[in-house]
């Protein structure tokens, strides 16, 4: 069977500031211009079933920064509005779920492709097969999808998560691993450090490490605020977060007597490049307590190599996969300030070996765009469509 049409099933809460729901939109992005027919399954409300919001294909694009068009299908949920965009940790209508679960069976595309556990077992029961895009260890339950034939496979990121999968019944061969990736189109006419600075209304010549990504404690967050109270010179900026996550970061910073760290809050796809192409580095201090620290393949990587900036992470096993120490990236004990610390004063003082692993990491992400990918995860299904 040859793959000739492909759905893929969102839970329904588009847009939203999720990093992995960006993920769901470039993935979109690429597997448009390889599959005959697809589409991206969203929630929409009774305005969107009457064309009173003629102007949300437009509004998405410009939050997640599409550039390649998609076909997005939108299931109402028997709602007025909906919000724009989906606040973290929103959850679909069950009724949504219910009706996007029907319009796939009625469509009956030769994959429907999800990230979304919850989906996968009505989505069998429907007849349809299934592929599933999963991040995280699976519970037991799961085992009962791997025995229907129509369950194809499931894709990830790391061959940790792949045995943990297998222990559960899975067969190796129907793991494909696929690290996370980046759209290069908008990192495509760089500018310089001085002018993103200009633009953004941020100090000419102090030196600036930023962060971009969510504010939470298991993405370093303490470990940059400890390094910032040892660097007091250096400018430290966050870009990303929502209200009460900025609030929070902020308290910290005030009870910690910092003036040299500023947040942002979060920005639109859009204009990440211009916030990379303003700072001396970028930094990706990632919590080795996090319980998903050995498997995380982090978008903000991949935009930070394309960015052609020095790179600061955590060593952590998927990304030492990714950053090769002193050649693409710095790479430093997680949840340590002083060794962060010290690798911002290490690139500041020898700007020269910065620049040579900011241009070695972005030859290196060629290697790792949507496209790409979403070749790789295509030339899988076809191969479980065959057996």
């Amino acid at each position: 069977m040859s793959l000739s049409s492909l759905l893929y099933l969102s839970a329904g809460t588009m847009p939203s500031p999720v990093a992995n729901e960006i993920q769901t939109v470039k993935m979109a992005q690429a597997l448009t211009t390889q599959v005959d027919h697809f589409e991206l399954i969203l929630s929409g409300n009774l305005r969107s079933l009457l064309g009173l919001e003629p102007d949300f294909n437009q509004r998405f694009q410009d939050w997640y920064g599409i550039t390649t068009p998609f076909k997005i299908t939108r299931i109402p949920a028997l709602t007025w509005r909906t919000p724009f965009p989906f606040p973290p940790g929103a959850y679909s209508p069950r009724k949504y779920l219910r009706w996007a679960v029907g319009y796939c069976r009625r469509q009956n595309p030769t994959v429907v492709y999800t990230r979304t556990p919850y989906l996968v077992k009505p989505l069998l029961a429907a007849g349809l097969s299934v592929v599933l895009e999963f991040h995280e260890p699976l519970t037991p339950q799961a085992a009962t999808w791997f025995q229907q034939r129509q369950f194809l496979g499931i894709v990830t990121l790391a061959p940790e998560l792949r045995s943990q999968y297998q222990t559960l019944g899975l067969e190796p061969d129907r793991v494909y691993i696929a690290p996370s990736g980046v759209d290069l189109e908008p990192f495509q006419n760089p500018i310089s450090l001085l002018e993103a600075r200009q633009r953004l209304s941020l100090p000419p010549h102090q030196p600036i490490a930023l962060y971009a990504g969510s504010l939470y404690d298991h993405k370093g967050i303490p470990t940059i605020l400890a390094a910032a109270a040892q660097l007091p010179d250096c400018q430290f900026i966050l870009v990303g977060g929502q209200g009460n996550e900025v609030e929070r970061v902020r308290s910290q910073a005030r009870q910690q007597g910092l003036t040299n760290l500023h947040l942002i809050g979060y920005q639109t796809q859009g204009k990440i490049p211009l916030y990379l192409w303003a700072a001396d580095l970028l930094l990706l201090p990632t919590s080795s307590q996090w319980f998903l620290a050995s498997t995380t393949s982090p978008l903000k990587l991949f935009e930070y190599m394309a960015a052609q900036r020095p790179i600061i992470a955590s060593d952590l096993p998927n990304i030492a996969t990714v950053l090769r120490d002193g050649e693409n990236g710095c790479l430093i004990p997680p949840d340590n300030p002083t060794a962060l610390a010290a690798a911002i004063e290490k690139i500041l003082v020898n700007p020269d070996h910065g620049q040579a692993m900011a241009i070695q990491a972005a030859e290196d992400v060629q290697n790792y765009r949507w496209q790409r990918r979403a070749e790789g995860i295509l030339a899988f299904i076809e191969g479980q469509l065959t057996l």
